[in-house]
């Protein structure tokens, strides 16, 4: 399991960088969150990610596939 980075954000959004996008969050249910692409508005992308909170890291669960490219690194 990929572990997602938590990133800071300027409208204190939680935020997670998952290996290949940022993703921001949706909502959470007990340790299972859900996150959806930042660029939701912007293109209409449907890509989601859920994530399960383990020892304070959040681990990649499941993944959907966006409708864009992914971001450069």
């Amino acid at each position: 399991m990929d572990i997602c980075e938590i990133i800071p954000s300027i409208r204190n959004k939680h935020k997670i960088n998952v290996p290949w996008q940022v993703m921001v969050k949706d909502k959470n249910r007990n340790y299972m969150y859900y996150w959806y692409c930042e660029k939701r508005d912007m293109l209409n992308c449907k890509g989601r990610v859920t994530t399960i909170l383990t020892e304070d890291q959040h681990h990649l669960v499941k993944a959907t596939d966006h409708n864009h490219a992914a971001k450069a690194n």
